[in-house]
């Protein structure tokens, strides 16, 4: 068997194996090219498509958690600059003790 003979038995294999939305956004890719490419071919799109893919997901996920480890961080930072606060009031307790 030759590599494009594996590769026309991998591709089927592979397209069933991903989300149907990632493969919806395959199908409609215009790298997706026509039927005079060899199986070999379509199957080494597919898999740099599915690395672009799985590498954009990683950007977003990335950007999201260091946005909400910033906001984590200050919330913190704000809360105990509210409870200093809150310690420093005057008290009617205070009053009457003095």
């Amino acid at each position: 068997m030759t590599s494009d003979k594996f590769a026309a038995m991998l591709l089927p294999l592979v397209e069933s194996c991903i989300p149907e939305d990632i493969l919806r956004i395959w199908l409609r890719n215009p790298s997706v090219s026509t039927a005079e490419e060899s199986y070999s071919q379509k199957l080494t799109q597919l898999l740099k498509f599915l690395k672009l893919e799985v590498e954009g997901e990683q950007r977003v996920l990335l950007a999201k958690s260091g946005f909400k480890s910033r906001d984590i961080s200050r919330n913190k930072t704000e809360q105990s600059h509210r409870n200093e606060d809150v310690n420093t009031l005057p008290t009617s307790a205070a009053l009457v003790s003095t």
